[in-house]
């Protein structure tokens, strides 16, 4: 193409310089021009800047339009792409194997040129909040993202994005990760978000707050295969890991027994599950499912429970090899359902050791 590569860094390098020149102080030098290397062994480090590396920093918070285009990753690791949005959705949802250069498909025009996500797309016209199918978090009814609080805000210090929302008598501290240990690859590359949800009663009468997923059948978006060949499924999952009791909707894909097909990069498995409390689980016939769970809440008193989004689609079908890949995590779980018992199991762990990464 007749826009380079090489002009188009360019041309945002010097945008960068002239925003953020009259804001930087020097933190090297000074230099002479005639000393022997162009990378002295010497740098001449700043005292104060080398302090400040080491120095804890401030949290930025973010609300109102800043929260449109926010994408923080809360899947694990080689597990596909998930994102946190400002608002608390979850989207994009790169996890079924389709082919595509980047992390978000995406084409947008720059002059006279198409640029795709490997030119730039994504910063010429950045994406803002969307999913492939329907999932959505409420409580008490009230979507938990923009246009429905008063007030959200959000902060990213990864691994952990931590969304409030301030509103209906209620204050809602919604904090999304997937496992992440430093050198700890097994214990952070698990296909699942856990989204913990922390909510106070500001009113001054006791309360029952609900909260909820409503999640659509995400098996087959892509495929080319007909819907009329297989059954797709919405069970309910019950399961007691010891440590900590949950209970879930999983979606699946039945084949017709007299029909025999190939699973496509987008057959698998999805899971919506809560740990602690009662839960409550409405199929309608789309299909999907409803998992709700239900806190009561004197005066000022909170109370969390723990969402997990899980899923398995592990057939990554890649170009160029003659034999069907998988993606690890499949040879470590048959299904969704697996995934989210050894995630219950060893939630106490994972979180606390996530969290430090984060404190």
């Amino acid at each position: 193409m007749s826009l380079s590569r090489r002009s188009m860094l360019k041309q945002a390098g010097a945008v960068a310089t002239a925003a953020w020149g009259t804001r930087l102080e020097a933190f090297a030098g000074p230099f002479q021009v005639d000393e022997a290397h162009l990378v002295p062994a010497d740098k001449k480090l700043s005292a104060a800047w080398l302090k400040s590396l080491t120095e804890r920093g401030k949290s930025r918070v973010c609300r109102g339009d800043e929260l449109r285009y926010i994408g923080m990753p809360v899947g694990g690791c080689f597990a596909g792409t998930v994102y946190l949005g400002g608002d608390g959705r979850l989207w994009n949802w790169d996890i079924f194997n389709q082919h595509h250069q980047g992390t978000v498909a995406h084409q947008a025009k720059y002059g006279k040129e198409t640029l795709n996500e490997i030119w730039g797309a994504n910063y010429v016209d950045p994406p803002s909040n969307f999913s492939p199918f329907h999932i959505q978090f409420s409580c008490d009814g009230v979507p938990l993202e923009s246009g429905h609080w008063d007030d959200i805000t959000f902060v990213g210090q990864y691994p952990v994005g931590t969304v409030t929302y301030t509103g209906h008598g209620l204050k809602i501290v919604l904090e999304a990760f997937s496992p992440f240990i430093p050198l700890d690859i097994e214990s952070s590359s698990y296909p699942a978000t856990v989204m913990k949800y922390t909510v106070t009663n500001l009113g001054k009468t006791k309360r029952t707050v609900k909260l909820a997923c409503d999640c659509q059948h995400p098996g087959l978006l892509y495929s080319k295969q007909t819907l009329g060949s297989v059954d797709l499924t919405v069970s309910s999952d019950k399961q007691d890991s010891q440590s900590m009791a949950w209970d879930g909707a999983t979606f699946g894909i039945a084949p017709h027994p007299e029909v025999r097909l190939a699973p496509s990069s987008d057959w698998g498995t999805f899971s919506v599950a809560v740990a602690e409390g009662d839960v409550a689980i409405h199929r309608a016939k789309r299909p999907t499912a409803t998992v709700t769970t239900a806190l009561d809440l004197a005066p000022g008193k909170s109370a969390s429970r723990h969402f997990f989004a899980a899923w398995h689609f592990p057939h990554a079908n890649v170009n160029g090899f003659k034999e069907p890949t998988k993606r690890w995590y499949g040879s470590r779980w048959n299904d969704s359902t697996a995934v989210v018992d050894d995630l219950v199991h060893n939630l106490k762990r994972l979180e606390e050791t996530t969290l430090k990464w984060r404190d």
